[in-house]
Protein backbone atom coordinates (compact mmCIF):
# COMPACT_ATOMS: atom_id res chain seq x y z
CA UNK A 1 0.00 0.00 0.00
CA UNK A 2 3.06 2.08 0.98
CA UNK A 3 4.52 1.48 -2.39
CA UNK A 4 1.78 2.21 -4.27
CA UNK A 5 0.48 5.29 -2.87
CA UNK A 6 3.86 6.76 -3.01
CA UNK A 7 4.05 5.83 -6.72
CA UNK A 8 0.88 8.13 -7.03
CA UNK A 9 2.53 10.62 -4.47
CA UNK A 10 0.26 10.42 -1.65
CA UNK A 11 0.85 9.80 1.73
CA UNK A 12 0.00 6.93 4.38
CA UNK A 13 -0.50 7.59 7.76
CA UNK A 14 -1.27 4.94 10.73
CA UNK A 15 -3.67 5.64 13.41
CA UNK A 16 -4.61 3.80 17.01
CA UNK A 17 -2.71 2.08 19.75
CA UNK A 18 -0.29 0.38 16.57
CA UNK A 19 1.18 3.88 15.92
CA UNK A 20 2.03 4.74 19.30
CA UNK A 21 3.63 1.35 20.51
CA UNK A 22 7.31 2.22 20.44
CA UNK A 23 7.98 -1.32 19.92
CA UNK A 24 6.58 -1.40 16.26
CA UNK A 25 7.95 2.07 15.46
CA UNK A 26 11.04 0.02 13.61
CA UNK A 27 8.69 -2.34 11.54
CA UNK A 28 6.02 1.49 10.60
CA UNK A 29 9.20 3.38 9.82
CA UNK A 30 10.35 0.75 7.80
CA UNK A 31 7.41 0.20 5.93
CA UNK A 32 7.63 4.19 4.73
CA UNK A 33 4.47 5.22 6.43
CA UNK A 34 4.43 9.07 6.48
CA UNK A 35 2.49 9.53 8.86
CA UNK A 36 1.95 8.24 12.73
CA UNK A 37 -1.21 9.37 14.42
CA UNK A 38 -0.39 8.95 18.25
CA UNK A 39 -1.86 10.72 21.24
CA UNK A 40 -0.75 14.34 22.29
CA UNK A 41 0.84 12.67 25.51
CA UNK A 42 3.08 10.24 23.15
CA UNK A 43 4.42 12.71 20.55
CA UNK A 44 7.61 13.26 22.29
CA UNK A 45 8.45 9.93 23.34
CA UNK A 46 7.45 9.01 20.00
CA UNK A 47 9.94 11.41 17.80
CA UNK A 48 12.62 11.02 20.20
CA UNK A 49 12.66 6.58 19.43
CA UNK A 50 12.16 7.50 15.81
CA UNK A 51 15.42 10.23 15.91
CA UNK A 52 17.52 7.29 17.29
CA UNK A 53 16.22 4.76 14.51
CA UNK A 54 18.33 4.19 11.13
CA UNK A 55 16.31 3.76 8.28
CA UNK A 56 18.71 0.77 6.56
CA UNK A 57 18.15 -1.01 9.61
CA UNK A 58 14.33 -0.58 9.96
CA UNK A 59 14.13 -1.61 6.11
CA UNK A 60 16.44 -4.87 7.06
CA UNK A 61 14.66 -5.64 10.28
CA UNK A 62 10.69 -5.32 8.00
CA UNK A 63 12.64 -8.04 5.54
CA UNK A 64 13.44 -10.42 8.39
CA UNK A 65 10.17 -10.02 9.88
CA UNK A 66 8.55 -10.40 7.25
CA UNK A 67 10.27 -13.70 6.45
CA UNK A 68 9.95 -15.27 10.13
CA UNK A 69 7.50 -18.00 10.21
CA UNK A 70 4.80 -16.74 13.23
CA UNK A 71 4.58 -14.05 15.74
CA UNK A 72 6.69 -15.53 18.41
CA UNK A 73 9.62 -14.98 15.83
CA UNK A 74 8.54 -11.36 14.84
CA UNK A 75 8.38 -10.58 18.34
CA UNK A 76 11.84 -11.79 19.43
CA UNK A 77 13.47 -10.13 16.10
CA UNK A 78 11.38 -6.87 17.58
CA UNK A 79 13.50 -7.31 20.94
CA UNK A 80 16.76 -8.04 19.63
CA UNK A 81 16.50 -4.89 17.75
CA UNK A 82 15.71 -3.09 20.74
CA UNK A 83 18.52 -4.51 22.89
CA UNK A 84 21.01 -3.52 20.33
CA UNK A 85 19.82 0.28 20.72
CA UNK A 86 20.09 3.19 18.73
CA UNK A 87 22.31 3.12 15.82
CA UNK A 88 24.89 5.97 14.57
CA UNK A 89 22.44 7.50 11.30
CA UNK A 90 19.47 9.09 12.41
CA UNK A 91 16.10 8.23 10.40
CA UNK A 92 15.23 12.07 10.28
CA UNK A 93 17.32 15.09 11.28
CA UNK A 94 17.21 16.41 14.83
CA UNK A 95 16.60 20.33 13.28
Amino acid sequence: IVSQARSHNLWVGICGEMASDVSLLPLLAGMGFSELSVAATQVTRMKSSLRSLNSGACAQLLSQCSNAPDASAVRELLQQATTRGATPKPLIDEA
